[in-house]
């Protein structure tokens, strides 16, 4: 045994010799100049996959300076694998920290991947010649976008009055408009403000039951939102958020003054939402959590939503997201769940396309940054859609989607929920972006 233990011990203390042995001659000037060399002859040559593997080995053998990462981040770049090219930049800068070209570069990897906060904060290192060079200037709003959506609802065929039901009501969705516009601002080199401003219209049919008669009506219910995002960046690639949204809601309801007079008035609903969030982005991963709490007329929903994202190309040519969402609603003790799955595949320079799915009940809830909620009257069971983006420039953009849903609607009362009708809806949503 005393045998076995000492040859254990001459390998291992050889095998360490030789490693320091081999980063000591590495890091010699003949390694240093070999590396150089070869690795400047294969950026000149343009041959990119031998710069990478060549300059993986050097790193590997102990050997680093500036223009050895400079070229690994170029060729990563190059070959648009913007998130493998970060660390190389960012490792330049170690080297030199007043290298603008290292900066330039690290500037346009974060905004190809879309790492808005990240680009603006390389972007605030650049000088101001150079700033000026790629039109990057101190606004008080960087961009803003506007999108509208029309939604059409089709549900299974119903008549009313309910017999032998209690007093109660139910309503059926028929079409809905959505209008949006938001802003985004940056208040510093870490902080990043979105304002959004939301009117959103849906036309229903409404059936109520009261201790004196039925009532059948279609009318009308409007919503007024504002959203606010406020999101720091501690660290690169950290981002911790926190958001409130308020809904000013309007929606009718029937007044009975006596048995022989009523009336269709309307009556007012503030719904809130607030939450917080956090994000780390990886070379080709992302993981999220957030937590949120929503108040929406009398239901109090605690939500948790953790999500990951895969992009294996190392940039936006292709990627797979997934989130899940746990939901606790009074008066309810145990948590319902909701997956959402999202890919996104690069057409053309110009084009990218996108499609999910989402699956769960819907009511309550809201994506996983509190921007889009569902506080519909009628719970949503399945939501997917597709988009098309288009890029005309590098400042601004439009996109087209189309959405298919399932839903229920419901008659609900105090003491029994019945007469579920399902429905189907279609959508279609026009936006334009722009980058100021």
């Amino acid at each position: 045994m005393k045998i076995r233990f000492r040859i254990r011990y001459l390998i291992l203390l050889g095998v360490i010799i030789r490693g320091a042995v081999n980063t000591a001659e590495a890091q010699t000037p003949a390694g240093i100049f070999r590396a150089d060399a070869l690795t400047y002859r294969y950026y000149l040559e343009q041959k990119w996959d031998s710069l990478t593997h060549a300059g993986k080995t050097f790193i590997r053998d102990g050997i680093d300076f500036y223009y050895l990462r400079m070229r690994m981040g170029i060729a990563y770049y190059e070959k648009h694998k913007y998130s493998l090219a970060i660390p190389h930049f960012r490792k330049a800068l170690q080297f030199d920290p007043s290298s603008q070209v290292a900066l330039e570069y690290l500037y346009y990897s974060y905004l190809f991947l879309n790492r808005e906060m990240d680009a603006h904060l390389a972007g605030t290192d650049l000088s101001p010649e150079t700033q000026g060079r790629l039109g990057i200037q101190p606004r008080f709003i960087t961009g803003f976008s506007t999108d509208y959506t029309y939604r059409t609802f089709r549900p299974e065929p119903f008549s009313f009055p309910i017999p032998d039901a209690p007093e109660g009501k139910q309503q059926i969705p028929e079409q809905m408009h959505n209008l949006n516009l938001t802003f985004t601002q940056f208040a510093g080199k870490r902080v990043r403000l979105i304002h959004s401003f939301t009117n959103f219209k849906q036309q229903s049919t409404y059936y109520e039951k009261t201790s004196v008669r039925d009532y059948l009506f279609t009318s009308w219910l409007n919503q007024y939102q504002y959203y606010l995002n406020a999101s720091l960046q501690p660290l690169p690639g950290v981002t911790v958020s926190t958001w409130g949204h308020y809904i000013y809601l309007h929606y009718p309801y029937v007044y009975e003054k006596n048995s022989s007079r009523t009336q269709i008035l309307y009556a007012y609903q503030n719904d809130y939402l607030a939450g917080v969030s956090a994000r780390l982005t990886g070379r080709l991963i992302t993981m999220d959590y957030s937590y949120s709490q929503v108040w929406f007329g009398s239901i109090h929903t605690q939500q948790h939503t953790a999500g990951i994202g895969i992009y294996p190309l190392g940039n936006l040519n292709l990627y797979a997201t997934y989130n899940l969402n746990f939901l606790k609603q009074n008066p309810e003790r145990n948590f319902h769940s909701i997956q959402q799955i999202t890919t996104g595949l690069k057409i053309t320079s110009k084009c990218w396309s996108e499609i999910g799915l989402s699956e769960g009940k819907m009511y309550s809830f809201s994506d996983a940054t509190g921007y889009i909620v569902y506080n519909q009257e009628n719970p949503y069971t399945l939501l997917a859609h597709a988009t098309l983006y288009f890029l005309p420039s590098s400042r601004w953009s439009i996109y087209i989607k189309g959405s298919f849903l399932k839903g229920e609607s419901r008659f609900t009362s105090s003491q029994i929920i019945m007469n579920q009708i399902n429905f189907t809806s279609y959508s279609i949503t026009g936006g334009v972006s722009w980058k100021l």
